[in-house]
């Protein structure tokens, strides 16, 4: 699995996790709800509820690197934070499907380290998405 992020305006994606790099990935979260109109009915046993189209989501998982000093994992981690508050498009690529979506990147925080080895975890919120 690889996970990519593209900056609204930006030339480039940005490799937040592959495992092909030997980076370790767990996902925490990958949904979807729908916005949901709800009414009281007078007289009615159940409420009105209708789907109003708006479909909404969170991906978040952690990625584990490993960096060649102290300095390094730092660095990284002080650039990782940076992103915060970026929107553009997450891209999850797996074996043969790549999703897309818009997304806003909503939080990084550093989770556990070990020596230059440590683990950074991320949380979209996610709208619109494509299968390919």
């Amino acid at each position: 699995m690889k996970i990519e992020w593209l900056k609204t305006g930006a030339a480039a994606h940005v490799v937040l996790a592959d495992d092909a790099q030997r980076h370790t990935i767990i996902i925490d979260e990958w949904s979807a709800a729908a916005a949901v109109q709800q009414e009281p009915l007078i007289g009615a046993a159940h409420p009105f509820q209708q789907p109003r189209g708006n479909v909404a989501g969170v991906f978040s998982f952690r990625s584990t690197k490993s960096h060649t000093t102290l300095d390094a994992a730092v660095e990284a981690y002080h650039g990782e934070v940076a992103r915060a508050g970026e929107r553009g498009q997450l891209k999850i690529t797996t074996i043969n499907k790549v999703i897309t979506y818009t997304a806003l990147l909503a939080a990084v925080q550093r989770g556990q380290k070990e020596g230059v080895r440590q683990e950074i975890a991320y949380q979209f919120l996610t709208t619109s998405s494509t299968l390919t």
